[in-house]
């Protein structure tokens, strides 16, 4: 399951970089360094766990020791996979290179820009798994092989790949159909109506990945087969099928649901937990399992996701605006923030409020499996669980309590106690997801509300034809028509003056960049504008009297500077070309 989470998040990190974005400079070695630095990183941090591990396992009380530490450094070495890979998404702009005409070029063709985004992330985790694998072989007591190590992960990284491919592929054969990307654009609600449409496929889906991935098959007639269908019934809850998955040597003993509807929904026991676990405690298990379908936790988290995504992409253009203003003033690197945004909220919701949300929920299924056998027999389940994985009994994790809590809750629970405490927690878990489903649905419901408005409608069209299709002759034709319907918007003569300038019609955008200047002349960019259209007129003093102007309004601007710095050479050089006028003497 956490495999097919890292995937997840790894998805939206690659898929969140904007396709209108250009690099203020790109260098190709650079990225490629940057990512061969993080493989090496990557296997080292694993690598580093693993001797860790060997090395403190001497005594029993030193390998209870060296396991949390291995525990802690395992998790570090994943999140370190999600951190470098954000980095060379967003900060070495990898998906640039893939995309843009100058190098790559393979924007425009179905799938293939999708799958080489997504490739550097499976080499950070197939050389984090090589650098874990001996830590894992030793502390599970596995015998599987380097490769059936990785192809067991890597087969869970890939379930959501799938869909994602598919969606990317719909997504780019829209390029086909006039107008299908750019209404997307235009109007965020269909986008993210759109993404929704593609999590609830991943969700309903997903457990036929499993199977079509997994060495899965049925679980064959008998007592345990038996005994699960009559809890299954009297519970109420449906399902597809249960099965057996087999992990070639992992002695990974584990169990999961997956599916939003019953027709679509799979129960998965591994091999291990049936050969090494009494039936009672198998039972428990599979009760557990029950628990998360009867409360519909599956859909929760469905819910859960598409609030999230509602909301990122609602606030996504102000966010945008934002770390643009934000990189300015503080004379940061847009990449680095975008990095650090895409990364932070990524930590807050999976890491903080889905990690919060999911612990009580699987102390709801919990206590649903306990009801179902025995507290004693499934908190004998738990124990033994956590001693196959070589893990503390003490220590939580991201998605559960630590085994010991959930074993001391089972005995309480059995003795009427603790259930007030269970009740606050539980409330605690709703009201964390009401909040989320709140804050998505307000956000979607605004951009519904907003995305119509005629200002909003033209600025997403500018957007759109400039970034993305770089039509600058539509963008100019797009621009006038904002004019006309808003003569007195001195930003739409701005625009207006830029694609002219583009198409260079220097003349005109001269024309363009003074109305603006004439509508509000306290704006220091249009001095700057200015200045730059004067300088493809020759008119290189009249240039250098707009961009002093420029500064003077804004004298904190590095780029306004930088600029004057050419010019002044620029002024150096045509006079030296001339040479000194007659009479001047000198």
């Amino acid at each position: 399951m956490a495999g097919l989470l890292l995937c997840i998040i790894a998805i939206i990190i690659g898929f969140s970089y904007p396709e209108s974005r250009k690099p203020d400079s790109f260098n190709v070695y650079m990225s490629a360094g940057a990512l061969l630095l993080s493989i090496l990183a990557s296997f080292l941090m694993g690598l580093t766990a693993s001797i860790h591990l060997k090395a403190g396992m001497r005594t029993r009380a030193e390998r209870l020791r060296a396991a949390i530490t291995y525990a802690w450094l395992r998790k570090a070495s994943w999140l370190m996979v999600l951190t470098l890979y954000t980095a060379c998404v967003h900060l070495y702009d990898l998906p640039y290179l893939v995309r843009s005409e100058q190098w790559l070029g393979l924007g425009g063709i179905p799938l293939v820009p999708s799958l080489l985004v997504l490739l550097p992330f499976f080499m950070l985790a197939a050389s984090n798994l090589a650098g874990l694998y001996g830590g894992d072989r030793l502390l599970r007591g596995s015998t599987w092989g380097l490769w059936q190590y990785e192809a067991f992960y890597m087969r869970q990284f890939l379930v959501p790949v799938f869909p994602f491919l598919a969606f990317s592929t719909a997504y780019d054969m829209l390029q086909y159909f006039p107008g299908a990307q750019e209404s997307l654009y235009v109007y965020p609600p269909l986008l993210t109506v759109t993404y929704a449409v593609f999590i609830l496929v991943l969700f309903t889906f997903a457990p036929l990945l499993f199977r079509l991935l997994w060495k899965v098959e049925p679980l064959p007639e008998g007592p345990l087969r038996a005994r699960f269908e009559e809890m299954a019934a009297s519970s109420g809850v449906k399902y597809r099928d249960i099965c057996v998955w087999h992990t070639g040597g992992s002695n990974i003993a584990n169990a999961m649901v997956t599916g939003v509807f019953a027709p679509m929904r799979y129960i998965f026991v591994t091999d291990v937990l049936l050969a090494l676990f009494p039936e009672d405690e198998v039972a428990a298990v599979l009760a557990h399992e029950l628990g998360h379908a009867k409360h519909r936790h599956m859909q929760i988290y469905l819910v859960l996701a598409v609030s999230f995504i509602a909301f990122i992409n609602s606030a996504d253009q102000e966010i945008g605006s934002f770390l643009v203003l934000l990189g300015k003033k503080f004379d940061v690197s847009i990449g680095i923030l975008i990095t650090a945004y895409a990364f932070g909220i990524l930590i807050v919701f999976w890491g903080v409020i889905f990690g919060f949300t999911s612990r009580r929920f699987e102390q709801a299924a919990d206590v649903f499996a306990a009801r179902k056998v025995s507290p004693a027999t499934f908190g004998s389940s738990l124990a033994r669980i956590g001693h196959l994985s070589g893990g503390s009994r003490t220590m939580s994790s991201w998605r559960h309590f630590s085994i010991d809590k959930r074993v001391r809750f089972m005995e309480e629970a059995a003795a009427g106690g603790g259930l007030d405490s269970f009740r606050r927690s539980m409330r605690a878990a709703f009201g964390v997801v009401g909040a989320v489903v709140l804050l998505g649905a307000c956000a979607f419901l605004y951009d519904t509300f907003t995305a119509t408005r005629p200002r909003r409608i033209y600025e997403r069209r500018l957007s759109y034809v400039w970034h993305m299709e770089k039509d600058y002759r539509r963008a100019a034709s797009i621009a006038a028509g904002a004019i006309r319907s808003y003569p007195q918007e001195a930003d739409y003569y701005s625009d207006h003056a830029t694609a002219l300038e583009k198409l260079q019609y220097y003349e005109k955008a001269q024309a363009a960049i003074l109305e603006a200047i004439r509508l509000d002349p306290d704006k220091d960019y249009f001095y700057y504008q200015h200045a730059g259209i004067l300088t493809r007129l020759d008119r290189i003093d009249e240039a250098l009297s707009a961009l002093l102007k420029a500064i003077e309004l804004d004298p904190n601007e590095e780029e306004y500077r930088r600029e004057l710095g050419k010019l002044i050479k620029k002024i150096h050089r045509k006079k030296r070309q001339n040479g000194p006028l007659p009479g001047n003497g000198d």
